[in-house]
């Protein structure tokens, strides 16, 4: 099976054109998913290229032997090809790892705040359902 894919924004008839043999059963698979995602099976297999061959980075950031799940999980989403490791400078290395710390800080700062407004919601409910809702002190009511 032969197919022609476009890869420039130019006219059908200026455009680059590039034969490609698929193994049997991908034209299908490509038809199916251009369908799921309402392009064509031209537009389908230029993004399937475009994705893989973006630029992806990895930031080392210390010890190899501190990989945790979450990077697993991570790394088993992304299909591309591993990217090239990226290394910094011990100084680069000491300002990221500050940034990293502030927006930790400022998370764990968050989600306590969740929890205590969370908390606080539940008693307020659990006095509505013991006393009923407050009564307003506005003398006008």
């Amino acid at each position: 099976m032969w197919l022609i894919a476009s890869m420039s924004e130019n006219t059908p008839q200026t455009q680059d054109k590039f034969i490609v043999r698929l193994p049997d059963g991908m034209r299908d698979h490509i038809k199916a998913k251009a369908a799921k995602n309402n392009r064509s099976m031209n537009a389908e297999i230029v993004h399937a290229l475009e994705e893989h061959l973006r630029p992806r980075f990895i930031i080392d950031m210390g010890d190899p032997n501190d990989y945790t799940p979450a990077d697993a999980r991570a790394e088993l989403v992304d299909e591309g090809p591993p990217p090239p490791p990226v290394v910094f400078s011990p100084e680069m290395k000491r300002a990221l790892q500050s940034i990293v710390g502030q927006v930790q800080a400022d998370l764990e700062r968050r989600i306590n705040d969740f929890l205590w407004m969370n908390e606080a919601i539940s008693e307020r409910e659990e006095l509505e359902a013991d006393f009923g809702p407050p009564k307003s002190l506005d003398k006008n009511d």
